[in-house]
């Protein structure tokens, strides 16, 4: 049975930064955390909101494009991506459909809405009700 490392002790701030700064686990560390920060800087945020009653706002970061397209209601699903595909701008047609591979690269996160049942709705207005009476 293999046996668990023993956490690292410093005497010092300035002992963690000397083994940040030149033990190979240290530089490995700390390129990493590097690695993270660039890929944070570089990424614009969008925020979706989908209101109950069917209502979409969409907030974003400067810079970022934002197209909406409406997927008719139909039992027909390729009939429906169809109507899509002819109707979006050419620039996001390949966000959407998947690739060769059979990966999607442009979807960030799917999430299926459907309408909130009361019970939803009750307690999400408890809970702001809550937040009213904590501000005073």
């Amino acid at each position: 049975m293999a046996r668990k490392p023993k956490p690292l002790r410093f005497p010092s701030v300035d002992a963690l930064r000397a083994w940040l700064r030149d033990s190979n686990d240290g530089k490995e560390i700390i390129g990493a955390i590097r690695e993270e920060i660039e890929s944070r800087r570089d990424r614009k945020r969008v925020l979706v909101l989908l209101h109950a009653d069917g209502w979409v706002e969409v907030y974003g970061d400067a810079n970022v494009d934002v197209h909406m397209a409406l997927v008719p209601n139909d039992d027909d699903e390729a009939g429906a991506e169809e109507v899509v595909d002819s109707t979006l701008p050419r620039r996001f047609q390949d966000m959407i459909w998947p690739n060769q591979m059979g990966d999607n690269p442009g979807l960030i996160k799917f999430l299926q809405c459907r309408g909130l049942s009361s019970f939803a709705m009750y307690k999400m207005k408890e809970a702001l009700a809550i937040l009213r009476e904590l501000k005073g």
